[in-house]
């Protein structure tokens, strides 16, 4: 198929925060240039999906360490994930990854009533985009039951890391976290095999600010 070359070279992730997010691939003839809640001023039409979850917004749940040393409390979301999902073990490598940074928790439960973020994966075709994230402006410390997409028509021809980082791009867009493009961080809006950036310093920080009590 005549995209699986260049998919392999570069991907340009392109989130509207707000109702609705997506990560879009583009393919510009020179370098990507970062597009981070910008109007896009390619005149080619860009495809967008938007769903409507219909969800009641939760607080988000506190753990106080016990440690003395560290008072941060760690914030608590529960995720639902179908293990029949295809993408099923790049989710759970992604989860760990956030929660391996003991910043954020993501706890995975059975119950879809109870869950904070939802994560569906398929073959949506050419939709412009390797990864949706659904969400809503909300109070701060607050998710309105964000819904991920992960499309496996582009993920499938990626490399094992670019699709890690989807992955958690996705994630952090789902928490709240904006797009950064001014230093190496999971949340540039931009990747390609040479420059993907998984869970960074700057990434766990931006998570603090939102979620953690100072």
């Amino acid at each position: 198929m005549r995209h699986f070359k260049f998919l392999k070279k570069i991907i340009v992730l392109t989130m509207l925060l707000g109702a609705v997010g997506s990560v879009e691939i583009f393919c510009p003839p020179t370098n990507v240039q970062a597009t981070a809640h910008k109007k896009i001023r390619n005149k080619r039409k860009v495809t967008k999906i938007k769903i409507d979850s219909g969800r009641k917004n939760r607080k988000i749940k506190q753990k106080k360490s016990k440690s003395k040393k560290n008072r941060i409390p760690t914030a608590n979301v529960l995720i639902y994930l179908n293990y029949h999902n295809p993408d099923y073990e790049l989710v759970q490598k992604a989860l760990k990854a956030w929660n391996k940074t003991k910043a954020f928790r993501f706890r995975q439960v059975k119950n879809l009533k109870k869950t904070n973020i939802l994560i569906t994966s398929g073959n949506y075709g050419e939709t412009t985009w390797a990864g949706m994230t659904q969400m809503a402006n909300v109070p701060r410390g607050y998710l309105y039951g964000s819904i991920i997409y992960l499309n496996d028509y582009y993920l499938n021809q990626l490399s094992s890391h670019i699709q890690l980082a989807v992955a958690e791009h996705e994630l952090g867009h789902a928490i709240g976290l904006n797009h950064n493009d001014t230093e190496p961080s999971v949340m540039n809006p931009a990747v390609s095999d040479e420059n993907a950036y998984t869970i960074q310093k700057c990434d766990i920080e931006a998570v603090k600010r939102i979620y953690h009590k100072r």
